[in-house]
């Protein structure tokens, strides 16, 4: 379930990224926002790695 939403928040900062992009051309936001978006995968892996050991154990 938790992972269901972290996909969902994910895919809504992809777009949010590509519509920032459509808009205005500022590479400083751009930069930010796939910073974000790093940021956050790494956040989602995480939890999926402690998840699947939860699962494990």
């Amino acid at each position: 379930m938790a992972l269901t939403i972290s996909y969902t928040l994910f895919f809504g900062l992809l777009f949010g990224l590509y519509i920032s992009f459509k808009r205005s051309e500022s590479i400083l936001l751009i930069f930010l926002l796939f910073l974000l978006l790093f940021l956050f995968s790494f956040l989602v892996a995480k939890r999926f790695e402690k998840e699947k050991m939860a699962f494990i154990y």
